[in-house]
């Protein structure tokens, strides 16, 4: 997922265990000897996460964990996500519980 922020962009990539890296993608290219990458159809995990209805949410959470680096400062951002999650019975379409 890529977000602008201070005009800059900046790749928010997931890895093992939900860490969030982030990188500048121009330097990246520079440095790869690499073209802009202009392809706008999200990718695979794109698609999954676009398909819980819950995208803006989940977005909003990696950037709150992102900026702050901390889960336990991110609870109302987690909070709608799980709001989000529930509304649009995804529990049941993945088979998920809620401890």
């Amino acid at each position: 997922m890529v977000a602008k922020k201070d005009n800059i962009n900046v790749q928010k990539e997931i890895s093992q265990g939900s860490h969030i890296q982030e990188r500048n993608i121009e330097q990246d290219e520079q440095e790869n000897g690499n073209e802009p990458d202009d392809d706008d159809e999200p990718d695979e995990w794109d698609k999954r996460i676009i398909k819980t209805g819950c995208a803006k949410e989940n977005f909003d959470l990696q950037i709150c964990y992102a900026d702050k680096r901390d889960w336990r400062q991110c609870t109302k951002e987690m909070e709608v996500f799980r709001n989000c999650w529930k509304q649009h019975n995804n529990d049941e379409r993945t088979h998920t519980k809620d401890y």
